[in-house]
């Protein structure tokens, strides 16, 4: 499997993720907050392994490609936009505005991703490597390491590195 056969995979399945909590009443507490912790453990571990193993090779290679920096930044603002759901109860009246945001920016950083940054890696990055990549994306533990510090583009945001959510 290559890095974009996973990371496509990831992907759809943080999308259903969304759009079954989207669909979830919200008087359906618990199912809602069963689902909100799966993508929330599920979208932070992406992030990580996105960064720290696709998005470091990428840097590497195109150290001065806007498109990465763009990429960075797209992971900050999502991760912002999940730690301002998180804090909001779920059946507060602002809780479906901030989580269809959530799900904007999401299914926005998916098409910016599968299209220009995938286009982009393909050009610097060989087929064996991909599936290397593929592989230790694979390989990655689901917990999230509190003690780790996420690679970062030096030209992004930075507001994603060490980002931790509430619990």
């Amino acid at each position: 499997m290559t890095v974009y056969d996973h990371v496509s995979q990831q992907h759809q399945r943080l999308l259903r993720l969304l759009e079954e909590l989207e669909r979830t009443p919200a008087e359906a507490m618990l199912v809602r907050s069963a689902l909100f912790a799966t993508l929330e453990e599920e979208l932070l571990h992406h992030a990580e392994a996105e960064q720290d193993i696709f998005y470091r090779m990428l840097f590497e290679r195109m150290p001065d490609s806007l498109a990465i920096v763009e990429a960075f930044d797209a992971h900050s603002t999502i991760l912002h936009a999940l730690a301002e759901v998180q804090i909001l109860p779920f059946d507060n009246s602002r809780w479906a505005d901030k989580f269809a945001a959530l799900h904007l920016l999401v299914r926005a950083h998916v098409l910016e991703e599968e299209g220009v940054i995938f286009d982009l890696a393909r050009l610097k990055i060989s087929p064996c490597e991909a599936r290397a990549l593929g592989e230790c994306m694979k390989e990655l533990p689901l917990e999230a390491d509190d003690d780790a510090t996420l690679f970062e583009h030096p030209a992004a945001s930075g507001q994603a590195a060490g980002l931790r959510l509430l619990h």
